[in-house]
């Protein structure tokens, strides 16, 4: 068997796609701005609404390789015993079924029982082979599941009638490497959904539960992989030899017929299209129609800038992506598809997902139907395209929320004290003189706020040692023109944002001092960033409370002052005061002057 490249999972296809984009950007950046500037002097560019019309009324392409007529026959030798499942023998649960291996949209028909077909189509496989249990991991729905990895090295044979090999496909070599988690409703579960555990086992040993039935779940693993194979062996032997169908008839983008005489070299293009499209649907594949396809794909793409007008964009992008992906180059196709930005219920769009698949493959058959053996395949469903649609949007939103954050990094920052001039009085009253240093926000690598980390004073004094003061030992802090001061949060005020625990109840922290009246005292709490928060103690208190819960009127606040100012609490449940600094300045001088 041909040593192949290892199979990417198609879902992450789209990394690769861009990747190759970019080198390609890079070295046809000069030719692409030349072409620009030529085509510019021949062809206006279009700002018209488009129109799509179709290019053929034939929903069907030709095999790519050798199509079927309805004179010849055919014969399929698709084991039904593999190293663990044996059909006759196994049936677990209700998932195990029947695989069905008969290829759709053929013209030829199957070969009868004693008459020698003009093609077999043999699947070769030993079964899963290299397999390795590893550890127990956590389920996020509860529970743990037990991963597998394993190879099923596969191909499809193809026999002529006197029994002599003319083509072998690879499906899967040793190279490729798979995994799967098995999880308790691995053996009953239908395949398509057998890698969605909707919890993993509760079991203290899941490791033990899995030995126990061992040859069953190596048997799912294996099923499994083959209908996954099988699946792929038909769309071979349909695509190339069959008569593949796609759900939609082409179409192509069309200047607004009000408009169109104004763009007479454009129409022409788009003619052009049209015929070679519908080439496409009414024959076989062949070298001139995709070199006139891959021609009008770059006209098309030359035509159109990022900054083009939306209508402008969607009609050449679309009909690029269309000649490229009948021309052969799926990449190209994939790129110019996704400028054109079409909407997901539209004619063009629903088109190219439905054709994208079966062209990709027929193309790639086409290109290799001269070759003995062929390596794997890239394989496509409607479903992976739509997968890498979608983390194509993801990609997008992350580079735009990359340049957000960057900004809201800079802006956390300045929560936190670096290298501010100041002092440190400790409850034993030193007075320890130096650069001081705070951190109340803190970014991980996955971007989580860690907020518990405002429980810690540095101190760089000049030709000394650093030292590290914790809330406990610390009367005050000056850093620059900022005062702080160690605090204990009341019970009721310690959720903080994101609905996290900043600490266990009652750890002490250090917060900015806003404002000071007699023996109370406003903070600002520099570790929150969704809000603006503010606390308040007053000499009756040991404990901070928040602001926003004393504004709230509730138990809390009758608590915290209402007994020895009740006028006050009544103007907070009137809401005379709001959750902004200048009201809590007022209600700390109100607060002073009733605890007395």
């Amino acid at each position: 068997m041909k040593k192949a490249i290892k199979r990417e999972q198609s879902a992450n296809n789209v990394w690769a796609l861009q990747r190759t984009n970019e080198l390609r950007n890079i070295k046809t950046g000069f030719l692409f701005a030349a072409m620009l500037l030529c085509l510019a002097q021949t062809a206006a560019y279009a700002q018209t609404k488009p129109s799509s019309e179709k290019a053929s009324e034939s929903k069907t392409l030709y095999g790519a390789i050798s199509p079927l007529s309805e004179t010849q026959t055919f014969a399929l030798d698709f084991p039904e015993k593999l190293q663990y499942w044996d059909k006759d023998a196994v049936s677990i649960g209700s998932g195990m079924k029947s695989v069905n291996t008969y290829p759709q949209q053929m013209k030829a028909k199957k070969a009868k029982k004693g008459e020698t077909p003009d093609f077999t189509f043999t699947f070769v496989t030993p079964g899963i082979g290299n397999i390795e249990k590893g550890e127990p991991v956590d389920h996020p729905a509860g529970g743990k599941v037990v991963e597998f990895s394993y190879t099923f090295p596969c191909a499809l044979h193809v026999s002529d009638k006197d029994g002599k090999v003319v083509k072998i496909f690879e499906l899967s070599s040793d190279e490729n490497v798979m995994t799967v988690a098995v999880h308790p409703q691995f053996l009953t579960v239908d395949a398509s959904v057998a890698n969605s555990p909707v919890t993993g086992f509760m079991s203290k040993d899941p490791a033990k539960e899995v030995d126990e039935k061992i040859h069953d779940y190596l048997t799912r693993i294996e099923y499994n992989a083959y209908c996954v194979f099988i699946d792929q062996a038909k769309r071979v032997i349909t695509n190339g030899y069959g008569y593949p169908k796609i759900m939609f008839a082409p179409v192509v983008l069309e200047v607004n017929k009000k408009e169109k005489a104004q763009y007479e070299e454009l129409n022409g293009e788009i003619d052009k299209l049209k015929a070679a499209v519908n080439e496409v649907f009414q024959g076989p594949l062949n070298d001139d129609v995709r070199s006139r396809l891959m021609e009008l794909g770059g006209y098309f793409a030359s035509n159109y800038t990022e900054s083009s007008s939306k209508d402008s964009k969607q009609l050449y992008a679309y009909n690029s992506s269309l000649a490229y992906l009948l021309g052969g180059d799926a990449e190209e196709a994939y790129k110019h598809f996704r400028a054109a930005s079409l909407g997901q219920a539209s004619t063009p769009h629903l088109t190219f997902i439905n054709t994208y698949p079966i062209a990709t493959e027929t193309n790639h058959l086409y290109s290799t139907k001269d070759e003995l053996e062929v390596g794997i395949l890239p394989v496509y469903t409607v479903d992976d395209l739509r997968n890498m649609e979608k983390q194509a949007l993801e990609l997008a939103k992350q580079q735009e929320l990359q340049l957000q954050n960057e900004a809201w990094r800079q802006e956390l920052e300045a929560h936190n004290v670096k290298d501010a001039p100041g002092y440190v009085v400790t409850k034993n009253g030193e007075k320890i003189e130096g650069k001081i240093n705070m951190k109340f926000i803190e970014l991980t690598s996955t971007q989580i706020l860690d907020m518990d980390i405002a429980k810690l004073v540095r101190v760089n004094p000049e030709g000394a040692k650093s030292r590290a003061l914790k809330p406990k030992d610390v009367s005050y802090i000056v850093a620059g023109d900022k005062r702080f001061e160690p605090v204990t949060i009341a019970a009721s005020a310690a959720i903080k944002v994101l609905g996290a625990l900043s600490g266990n109840i009652g750890s002490d922290y250090f917060m900015e001092v806003v404002h000071k009246s007699g023996s109370c005292t406003a903070y600002y709490d520099p570790a929150i960033v969704s809000m603006e928060s503010y606390y308040v103690k007053s000499h009756e208190e040991d404990k901070v409370q928040s602001y926003r819960t004393i504004l709230r009127a509730g138990k809390a606040s009758e608590t915290f002052f209402g007994e020895v100012c009740p006028d006050l609490l009544a103007r907070v449940k009137a809401k005379e005061f709001e959750p902004t600094k200048e009201s809590l300045i007022t209600f700390v001088n109100e607060l002073a002057g009733c605890v007395k």
